[in-house]
């Protein structure tokens, strides 16, 4: 798999503007979601005003390669909470306990902590409650050692939406009523800096988008916005089968007259879920299409015209990652953990510089 860091950057630039000059944080959880942390922060440092985590470890391995605003975007163990202050992150508080908790901190630090206040929208996620957003932000207002810099929310879908904007609008009036002043806000993930016509808050908070997603959001295109990951296989066959025979575990396909099969070494070890053939989806050879017909852990049958040796494109510029994860019917966050992992745990995952040509990561293991 081909990291693209220059397209990485660029698309951080692309959301930038779409979003009429907010601030981005740039989400990197799960690892910068499998590229690897390291990578991703020396692509975009210069393009981000901060990062949103979800770990001490993911905050970690951000302060080793950047000096910019680091935002906890989840519940934090108590037992990570110091070492999170010492980073200088930003932690998010949801309850009474946490804000005792930080005061503690500051006391032993001699050092103000900085936070942000969570305001749930759905149940199972990270929040106080929009009810009792008054009373957390009086504690904090009245605390000492704590500087409460933002409030931030996540909203779960378009359709819901409107409520959840109404209710944080709701928790944002407690807070100013409990005599707490906010630096700003932020709502948007990806998506919804593509549902909403005007973003609310200076900042939004982007992760998949920065691989060149837009969640299959075609209403409102990000101009500029380019494919970060490249998923590529060798034809290591390419046969003239005559009709009638079956192809793959279970005979999924039965060739027909003319059929050309074209066998390349990729599969769902590589990555790919099984899923994917089930469309029967298409892949590249140059400016030729071959539809693929079966798929094992190994190996995938196209039908189609593609010598052997000739590289074929699965995931690219001419097969975009929204696409590819339609077909296989995934979230493009699935499927960009399952080649990055596979990529590393083999060792073939590369970096793609401006200038740099082909690099071979020493830690993609």
């Amino acid at each position: 798999m081909i990291v693209d860091l220059a397209a990485l950057a660029s698309n951080a630039r692309a959301w930038r503007a779409f979003t009429g000059g907010r601030r981005l944080y740039a989400v990197v959880k799960a690892d910068a979601y499998g590229i690897g942390t390291a990578r991703a922060v020396r692509a975009l440092d210069e393009h981000v005003e901060g990062w949103c985590v979800t770990s001490l470890e993911e905050a970690r391995a951000v302060r080793a390669g950047s000096r910019r605003r680091i935002i906890c975007i989840a519940t934090l163990p108590y037992a990570h909470l110091t070492q999170a202050a010492a980073l200088g992150v930003e932690i998010s508080v949801t309850a009474l306990d946490e804000v005792r908790a930080l005061m503690r901190i500051a006391g032993a630090r001699g050092k103000r902590v900085r936070a942000q206040i969570a305001v749930r929208s759905v149940a199972g996620w990270i929040g106080v409650a929009p009810a009792h957003v008054g009373t957390l932000a009086a504690a904090l207002a009245g605390s000492n050692g704590i500087e409460t810099v933002e409030a931030w929310t996540h909203l779960s879908g378009e359709r819901e939406s409107p409520g959840q904007l109404s209710a944080f609008r709701a928790a944002l009036a407690a807070v100013e009523s409990a005599g707490l002043t906010l630096q700003g806000y932020h709502v948007a993930s990806t998506a919804p800096a593509l549902w909403l016509d005007d973003v609310p808050g200076a900042a939004v908070r982007i992760g998949i988008g920065l691989f060149g997603s837009t969640m299959g959001v075609e209403t409102r295109p990000v101009p500029k916005l380019r494919q970060v990951l490249g998923v590529g296989a060798v034809a290591d066959r390419a046969d003239e089968i005559e009709p009638g025979v079956g192809v793959g575990y279970g005979s999924a396909y039965v060739t027909k007259p003319g059929d050309r099969l074209v066998t390349a070494r990729f599969g769902y070890a590589d990555g790919m879920p099984r899923s994917f053939v089930a469309s029967q989806p298409t892949v590249c050879a140059q400016t030729r299409e071959l539809t693929v017909v079966a798929m094992g852990m190994q190996f995938l049958t196209c039908v189609g015209d593609a010598r052997v040796g000739e590289r074929i494109e699965i995931l690219g510029p001419s097969r975009t990652l929204d696409r590819v994860a339609q077909a296989a019917g995934v979230l493009p966050h699935e499927l960009v953990l399952s080649f990055a992992r596979s990529a590393r745990l083999s060792g073939t995952l590369v970096d793609r510089a401006a200038g740099d040509g082909y690099t071979t990561c020493g830690d993609s293991r």
